[in-house]
């Protein structure tokens, strides 16, 4: 019997070497994976309710790429979500770029790393087109790698962040309590970022890399099995994305027909889900630049090619 489906139907039951008959009317199903508890199922109409209250609590927060922002929801506030790709697909460009739209929004954007030095994403932040606008309303850590001491860094933001990017939470580490206790457990890093969150009522966006298994997918498009820590994580994350582009693979996709896109511009493909809000595709295109230069999103390949002349 596959491990995951545990739940008995009644029939039988192992018992001092004997199986015996169950009655329908005494089964019990069994719903712990992992040492946690399996969360009940739901009718159509609490599921509804749920995404109604879940949307009602968390506003959303605009990305500034209108193929992500008519398509489905990515920020919310108050609300954890997850960035995968394999690594040097551009997740911490992206997530930088989102940042600055959010900040050319009036509001007010955190960026934190322990993967890139501020210098580095200054140089990415400038070179778009929101960023040299309104510098005045991203912040940026690339020092303290204890959840505990970024938290009462962000108190020191007017009004505190209406946005923070987590680059890799996987390098930060917390202190359990007043003793000392130093834990870099996923499931207890992402449930502080959680916190954080909805104590700031922010939107809160990590990036996490995938497995490399992915890139023997005929379509290598990361899942949430694919996440490091998935099972430990799952419980804090409210809405999941990835993307990949071709160009990283060569070119194309075996079997999708999907080419770079061509004359400096390379076609990325964007999923948003699992979410309370559901789950869709979209596309993006990012511009090819030269050596040095940041390879930044855009919602059309016009605007991409635009930027390459």
């Amino acid at each position: 019997m596959n491990p995951f489906f545990r739940i008995s139907f009644g029939k039988l039951r192992a018992g001092n070497g004997r199986f015996t008959h169950i009655p329908f009317s005494q089964k019990k199903a069994d719903t712990t994976w992992g040492g946690k508890e399996l969360a009940e199922m739901k009718t159509i109409d609490e599921l509804l309710l749920d995404q109604l209250e879940f949307g009602a609590a968390h506003p959303v927060l605009r990305t500034g790429f209108l193929n992500i922002d008519r398509k489905e929801v990515l920020l919310r506030r108050g609300a954890l979500t997850l960035m995968t790709a394999r690594p040097g697909m551009g997740k911490t460009i992206l997530s930088c770029q989102i940042a600055a739209n959010v900040a050319e929004e009036g509001h007010r954007a955190a960026i934190l790393s322990m993967e890139h030095s501020a210098g580095d994403m200054i140089q990415v932040l400038m070179r778009g087109d929101s960023a040299a606008v309104t510098p005045g309303g991203i912040w940026i850590e690339d020092r303290v790698c204890r959840l505990e001491l970024l938290e009462a860094l962000m108190h020191d933001i007017p009004e505190g962040p209406d946005f923070i990017v987590l680059d890799r939470p996987g390098a930060y580490s917390y202190c359990r309590d007043e003793s000392g206790g130093i834990c870099r457990e996923a499931g207890t890093i992402y449930g502080k970022l959680k916190e954080m969150a909805e104590t700031f009522h922010a939107a809160v966006l990590c990036t996490e890399m995938a497995d490399r298994r992915v890139d023997q997918e005929e379509h290598p498009m990361p899942r949430i099995c694919d996440i490091p820590d998935w099972e430990e994580i799952e419980p804090f994350v409210d809405i999941v994305c990835a993307f990949y582009s071709p160009s990283y693979y060569g070119g194309t996709v075996p079997g999708s027909g999907a080419a770079c896109g061509g004359s400096g511009a390379a076609v990325v493909y964007f999923r948003i889900g699992p979410s309370r809000d559901g789950c869709v595709n979209t596309l993006l295109w990012q511009r090819m630049g030269g050596i040095g230069e940041c390879p930044h999103f855009f919602d059309t390949r016009d605007q991409a090619l635009s930027k390459t002349r």
